[in-house]
């Protein structure tokens, strides 16, 4: 077989810089993939509102004004 040109090299190596490139891809993705369909997973596990902090406590301390006006005097206090 006749020696290669530097054309042919030179475009041998382009093209094995591409499959690699599509390969690192490929992994990239799979691992970002991964990782959106575990976070996803958890936060479908998770509640999103507050009621299991607020289980098993009356209702006058779970209304969200009678923790705002705690909190604001218990601010006010730390002021004086």
């Amino acid at each position: 077989m006749a020696e290669k040109t530097m054309v042919e090299k030179a475009g041998e190596a382009v093209g094995f810089g591409i499959a690699m490139a599509e390969d690192v891809a490929g992994a990239v993705k799979t691992a970002v993939g991964a990782a959106v369909t575990t976070v996803t997973e958890v936060l479908k596990k998770t509640p999103g509102d507050e009621s299991s902090d607020q289980a098993g406590c009356p209702k006058s301390a779970c209304d969200e004004s009678a923790r705002h006006e705690g909190f604001q005097e218990t601010r006010d206090q730390d002021s004086e």
